[in-house]
């Protein structure tokens, strides 16, 4: 008996008239999403207005009035701002610890998160545990032990010793989201990526589909956790 063919039935394609439905019914969503969006903003606009205005008029009046007196608005606060070294020389100790943070804990977490999800070696899971417990770890437990280790070094008052600070409670959490996602990538694409990236290089071709995907996927997942601990730098002691 000779086995039945599948049939593939063309995709129906969508009419001009059901787009626009669609797009109709979702208006008041986005019309909803918009509007909270610049609610959102206005604080920040304000903040923006509010640093072009001399600080007797902010004392008097709100910063809209720039809206209705647009010859008010000055760029002195920010040359003030400028030529102030104090206030340069905190920008700059607090980029250092941004950057340096930041570089250090990308780079060690993913070595370790790597490791720990793909080699084989004694402890291996003892050691991620430890890393999990570290997570739970208070912050004010940590302090004293810290100093003290920190006057013994000369490291306490240091921009040194504040990037090490940060590095030492954001590298746990750092190397068990990198471990996660790298365990949740399929191990045989990338054995199969080791023994293929000299043959692509040596044939001048670019890597298939699936490895740009993976790849991709691990350089977004760095560069979110780079942001994050970016953004902790800033806003962290400097």
């Amino acid at each position: 008996m000779a086995a039945a063919t599948a049939i593939e039935l063309p995709a129906q394609r969508e009419t001009v008239a059901a787009k626009i439905l669609r797009g109709l019914a979702r208006a008041p969503v986005h019309l909803v999403l918009v509007v909270l969006g610049a609610l959102w903003l206005v604080p920040t606009f304000g903040l923006l207005i509010t640093s072009l205005l001399p600080a007797g008029v902010l004392a008097s009046k709100g910063w809209w009035t720039i809206f209705s007196h647009p010859s008010l608005a000055t760029w002195s606060n920010y040359s003030a701002l400028f030529h102030n070294s104090g206030l340069i020389t905190a920008l700059k100790t607090t980029a250092y610890i941004a950057v340096g943070n930041t570089l250090i804990i990308v780079v060690i977490a993913a070595l370790a998160g790597y490791a720990l999800a793909w080699l084989d070696f004694p402890g291996r899971d003892w050691l991620f545990i430890a890393v999990v417990g570290l997570l739970v770890v208070p912050l004010q437990m940590a302090l004293i032990p810290m100093f003290r280790l920190y006057n013994s070094f000369h490291l306490y008052d240091t921009v040194f010793g504040i990037i090490l600070f940060h590095v030492a409670f954001g590298l746990p959490f750092a190397i068990f989201l990198l471990r996660n996602f790298f365990v949740g990538l399929p191990k045989d694409i990338l054995e199969l990526r080791v023994a293929l990236d000299q043959l692509v290089r040596d044939a001048g071709e670019r890597p298939p589909e699936r490895f740009r995907v993976e790849q991709n996927r691990a350089r977004r997942r760095d560069g979110r956790l780079g942001h994050a601990h970016f953004l902790s730098g800033l806003s962290g002691p400097s």
